[in-house]
């Protein structure tokens, strides 16, 4: 890829003109450009086989790679090679000196030279073509050539060929309609041609008669220029035609072509364009570019033989056994092995952006060339070098290429390697073009491609280690990759040269065997499950016996019984097949009086539960044994051990798959053992029911339901009703794409913190799973508050009406996010800083100026957190028993974060509100005292006799000040249902606005729902306001009975709220915004997905779910003014949540003005009620 700069030329001078060239060096003419400079004393200047004139003038800059590919006014261009039934050969190798001068290479250098237009270039090479004579190849398999052309306003196909003098030139164009997409695969697309359309043909003077005088055609309607001057087909009857074919279904998937229609020119074929089903985007074309029809008919990478045992997608071609096949060929896929290069040209307002990927486009990566108005441009060393003849670690050619033909020794799984390594590069190729100008962009360029290059090195010796020698080797894990059963039996591997008894016999000696060896080896050195135990006891004493030195089994012993079952269940060690016996063996040490305590019925059936989750492989079989050697046992330990078997029994279908088993196993173990708590008791009923369905009937489908997730698609069931996982997702449905969020990124949230609050939430083919890290809270979060247990809940009744494609996302349960940017610094570097912290698309329960998450409101947390013991747990106090002062959000430390442990001046802005208390004089301010006397020694406020603990003040205080931080979308919730009046404060500190409270509050009005306290740089009205609510004490009950009542409403609220987040979410995934208005302060860098998030929670707030406030539909009528269904519509989706054709006919009865309405126009209403929220949202995130 190189970079011609603009040339000046002056009167009378001409331009040389070059024979084809294509292979390297191209040309040897440092005049060109730079980069076509010699290098060596070998390389000899090129020799023009023909000159031309130029105008007066300077040129435009352009990028070249053989064919001419972009100019500085960004006209761009793309080339295929086509069949064509005249030729010629370039000037000078016919007789006396004859030939043509140009072929397509020069022809579209010289139009970009020349051309800012599409109409321009056309018009420019074609009169060159006809003047001075066009040249393809000598064969009439590649005679014509193909470009397509465009500008920032049209796009053209021109096709060109020798005419029949083999001195002048045929050509047509046709443009491409506005809103359409086409695809030209080494075949001319262009058929009737209408000569009065000037709009959208062109076409040479001699198209019409050289077709009369050679009988081509008889002068009877419109003339057909595919089937008039092209040979049709290319290498074999669909090596073209079904390129076309899944090009235009990439396109639009909703016509349904055939693929068996090809593009043979005796009937009509495919449409020359079609209008795509779904805005077409820059990852969308990479996608295209990489294809090898997977998912079809002709898929490249499921053929049991012809891929191979590991499903390459490479058919080479030239062997010379090919030719004893006259009828044979293979698929040709849009990625071919032998692509030189690919690109995505696109045109912006102010600036181009090339995204060029040398070699195979599936094992290349894109990276942007700026293309602009510019003297200095700079060239790209890593683009520019592609010697065939000597291998350099400086080429992104020659590294891809490396990556290429690795990649065939086990593409099936190298492919997922290096999917994600293109990902994560072009990734930062969006956050540059997203947070940087491309001035900015441009200069980092020939250090990204080095950069960039050294990474695709580094990942071809990674395939090389990782996938040696027939295994996946790397790291501390070897995994064998055998050939499918199906590519086994293609190759003969079971007619084996050996008879089936030798198989049996020599197989039945190893089990024997082994079965004796095991016995040995236990019955010596014990069983390491079991001598683990030993261990954990001598080395933890305590935790196993009481103050009477009595072997029991205390809570403590569940808790380090418990994590040593994690250190178990990740380390993967493997159980041997004594197991039953030795885990029997220990649990009967214990007397009868322990086997009675609930800590031990956990430590059995947790015991069992390592059986299940460390992959024994036939535990049914064992159950016979066990529940044989229970019927031996005392009664009561012989009914504690028929429990425990049936128990892990009933685990084992629930865990399904061992890779989901963690978080089943902490939330089910928490259910049995904690009986006395609803919400645990639901979760076992369930988790029984999950299992009593799988296993009704021993169907295998309904057996394999509960495979650590639920069914998300609705109408995938099976004819009696039931779930069907293995329903293919809808065909609409997308990948995630390149502004969702990796799997690295998610480690990054996930990383071991002091106070971890984060899970990961996969959907894949239409399964929910939860991850939650080793290191997570999940005994205070899980245990203690149930939250986990409630989201699971949560989001497996809102995915299950929610179309997702296959995404991840990371969830903050907790009230401070995780991901931070960097204080005072844009949370993106630049790409070889690998300290910098890279923020994450985040789900989270809070919000502040310091973080960009994207926001949905908790419905999970019982307990008010962050405020000392002010939690569901205190007792509620009535109006008039409770401490007629106003307390605000804090510890029993006072108002100091408990996590930090800083004191208010050193905590961020947004905490940092000391003035409200410290200016108050009201004696009604609990704090006020405490905070001035001592703002980090409680001790010594607590020896003030004067001093109020502030514990259950949620509960026990009459009026709770909400001071903005980090928005917890919980806390008010629970702030408006402790019976206590709210007083919310208003102030912008460090430019971060305090909401009235969360954004998701929509309708929370001042004096009604909250007294909402207002304050402004030092003043603030608090002893006001809560001199105000004492002195009208009646109106502040009222105050506090509307905030119950608001706050009833507000579960089915946020479940349509959040419902719609992840609808919206899925559509930014499936759709990334390829364009939004930078950001013009430099100091501030805003990644685009991340500045998406910020506008997604508005857009699901105001569509399909805003609240209707305490009037009802009747409010809505007040604020209606519309004479039209659809502004009706309109207003009525801004106000209200339209769930059903009834909620419609009970605003029509409520809105007087709409009753004389026929029905007819209501239903219509409801019609385009719902289609609205998906006009509006597809627009908000589509608009440029």
């Amino acid at each position: 890829m190189v970079h011609v700069p603009p040339k000046t030329y002056g009167p009378g001078e001409k331009r040389a003109v070059y024979k084809q060239f294509q292979n390297y060096p191209r040309i040897v003419d440092a005049s060109r450009a730079p980069s076509y400079a010699p290098t060596s004393p070998d390389q000899k200047p090129s020799v023009p086989i023909g000159y031309i004139d130029m105008p007066e003038g300077t040129t435009y800059g352009y990028w070249d790679a053989a064919y001419g590919v972009m100019n500085e006014a960004g006209l761009s261009m793309g080339e295929s090679s086509c069949s064509g039934r005249l030729s010629s050969v370039p000037k000078g190798e016919g007789p006396n000196g004859s030939g043509a001068l140009f072929w397509v290479g020069e022809l579209s250098d010289i139009a970009l030279e020349v051309c800012s237009t599409a109409r321009c270039a056309i018009q420019t090479m074609g009169k060159l073509a006809e003047e001075h004579g066009f040249y393809g190849s000598v064969g009439v398999k590649e005679a014509g050539e193909a470009l397509t052309i465009a500008d920032g306003s049209e796009v053209w196909v021109f096709h060109i060929l020798a005419d029949d003098t083999a001195e002048g030139a045929v050509w047509a164009a046709q443009r491409v309609p506005k809103g359409h997409a086409t695809i030209v695969p080494n075949v001319f697309v262009i058929r009737e041609i209408d000569p009065t359309d000037g709009d959208n043909f062109m076409f040479s003077d001699n198209i019409f008669d050289i077709a009369l005088r050679l009988g081509w055609w008889n002068g009877e309607g419109l003339l057909d220029f595919a089937a008039t001057y092209s040979v049709s087909e290319y290498n074999n009857p669909y090596y073209s035609g079904r390129r076309v074919w899944r090009g235009l279904s990439l396109f639009a998937p909703s016509l349904n072509l055939d693929p068996t229609l090809g593009v043979e020119w005796d009937h009509p074929t495919y449409p020359f364009s079609v209008e795509p089903d779904e805005p077409v985007t820059i990852d969308f074309m990479k996608r295209l570019y990489r294809d090898h029809m997977e998912g079809t008919a002709y898929d490249l990478t499921d053929h049991v033989v012809a891929g191979g045992p590991f499903k390459t997608p490479n058919r080479y071609a030239g062997g010379r056994a090919e030719a004893t096949f006259q009828h044979g060929a293979w698929e040709r896929a849009i990625s071919l092995y032998r692509t030189m290069y690919s690109y995505i040209a696109v045109t912006y307002k102010d600036y181009n952006v090339i995204y060029f990927a040398p070699m195979t486009p599936h094992a290349s990566v894109y990276i942007p060339i700026i293309v602009k108005h510019d003297q200095t441009v700079k060239s790209i060393p890593a683009l520019e070098y592609a010697w065939q003849g000597e291998f350099s670690k400086k080429s992104l050619w020659w590294a891809s290429e490396a990556i290429s033909n690795v990649m065939d020794l086990k593409y099936m799984y190298m492919i997922n390697d290096v999917r994600k390594a293109q990902y994560e590069i072009e990734h930062q190729v969006d956050v540059m073009m997203a947070t940087q100008t491309p001035d900015e962009v441009e200069s980092q360029m020939a250090d990204f491609g080095d950069y960039v290059t050294e990474k695709w090195l580094n990942l071809h010796y990674t395939l090389l280690g990782k996938y040696q020698n027939g295994y996946s080797d790397w790291g501390y894990t070897q995994v064998g990759y055998g050939p499918s059963t199906e590519w086994l039996r293609a190759a003969g591997f079971q007619d084996f040269q050996a008879t089936p008894e030798q198989f049996a016999e020599l197989r039945l000696r190893y089990k024997t065997t082994q079965k004796e060896a095991d016995e040995i080896r236990d019955s010596a050195l014990g069983w390491p499950f079991y001598r683990a135990l030993r261990e954990l006891r001598m080395r933890f004493p305590e935790v196993f016996q009481d103050q009477h030195n009595t072997s029991v089994c205390s809570s403590s012993a569940a808790i380090a019984f418990r994590e040593y079952m994690e250190a178990l269940f990740i380390s993967r060690r493997y159980v041997g097949p004594s197991v039953v016996a030795a885990v029997s063996s220990f649990l009967l040490e214990m007397d009868a009086a322990s086997l009675d305590k609930p800590a031990c019925r956990y430590l059995i059936s947790a015991a069992y539960l390592a059986l299940a989750v460390d992959r024994f492989p036939t535990f049914d079989d064992h159950v016979p044994e066990l529940l044989g050697m229970a019927s031996t046992q005392p009664p009561q330990a012989s009914a504690l051990l028929i429990d425990a078997s049936k128990e892990a029994q009933l685990l084992i279908h629930m865990l399904g798959e061992v890779e989901h088993a963690y978080f089943t196993f902490l939330l089910y173990s928490n259910a049995l053992y904690t009986p006395s708590d609803p919400s645990t008791r639901k979760a076992e009923a369930y988790a029984r029911h999950m299992v009593s369905e799988s296993e009704h009937g021993r169907d295998h489908e309904k057996h394999q339901q509960w495979k650590g997730g639920a069914c998300l698609v609705p109408h995938a069931t099976t004819p009696t009703g039931k779930c069907n996982p293995y329903a293919p997702i809808a065909h609409t449905l997308k990948r995630w794409r390149s502004t969702g969020i990796t799997r690295d990124e998610i480690r990054m949230a996930m990383k071991q913190r002091a106070d971890q609050k984060t899970i990961l939430i996969t959907v894949k083919d239409n399964v929910l799973y939860f991850s939650v890290p080793v290191h997570s809270h999940y005994f205070g979060e899980v245990v203690r508050h149930d939250e986990l247990l409630c989201l699971v809940s949560h989001f497996l009744k809102l995915l299950s009406f929610t179309s997702l494609p296959d995404l991840e996302l990371a969830l903050n349960h907790g009230d401070l996010p995780q991901i931070r940017k960097a204080f005072n610094k844009p949370p993106f570097h630049h790409f070889n800083d690998r300290e910098a912290s890279i923020p994450v698309p985040l789900f989270s329960i809070a919000t502040s100026g310091d973080f960009w998450d994207i926001l949905f409101p908790n419905v999970c947390r019982p307990k008010l957190v962050n405020m000392s013991l002010a939690d569901n747990n205190a007792e509620e106090l009535s109006w008039q028993d409770r401490v007629p002062r106003a307390t605000w959000r804090g510890t029993d430390r006072g108002a100091v974060n408990w996590f930090t442990g800083f004191d208010l001046d050193g905590l961020h802005g947004t905490r940092s509100l000391r003035q409200i208390v410290r200016d108050s004089s009201s004696s009604e301010f609990a704090d006020v005292k405490f905070l001035e006397d001592d703002l980090t020694d409680s001790s010594v406020a607590a020896s003030d006799p004067n001093f109020i603990p502030m514990d259950h003040s949620a509960r026990q205080w009459r009026y709770l000040l909400d001071i903005p931080g980090n928005g917890y979308s919980g806390s008010l919730k629970q702030k408006l249902t402790s019976g206590a009046l709210v007083l919310p404060v208003r102030q912008e500190i460090q430019g971060v606005a305090s909401p009235l409270h969360e954004h998701f509050y929509a309708g929370l009005r001042d004096k009604r729902h909250v007294l909402l306290v207002e304050c402004g740089g030092a003043a603030c009205d608090v002893d006001k306001k809560v001199q105000f609510a004492s002195a009208n004490d009646a109106a502040a009950r009222q105050t506090v009975e509307h905030a119950n009542s608001y706050m009833a409403r507000f579960d089915h609220y946020s479940l349509c709220y959040t419902w719609r987040l992840l609808q919206l979410y899925s559509d930014l995934l499936r759709y990334p915004l390829e364009d939004e208005p930078r950001n013009t302060n430099p100091t501030v860098r805003v990644h685009r997905p991340l500045s998406a998030n910020l506008e997604i929670s508005k857009i699901a707030n105001y569509v399909l779910c805003g609240t209707l406030g305490e009037g009802g539909y009747g409010e809505v009528a007040k604020a209606v003014d519309a004479t039209t269904s659809e502004e009706f519509a309109m207003k009525l989706l801004e106000k209200s949540t339209i769930k059903s054709f009834e909620d419609i006919q009970r605003v029509y009865t409520e809105i007087p003005a709409l009753r004389d309405l026929r029905q007819t126009n209501v239903i219509r209403m409801f019609d385009v009620a719902l289609e609205l929220p998906t006009r509006a949202v597809t627009g908000l995130l589509h608009k440029k």
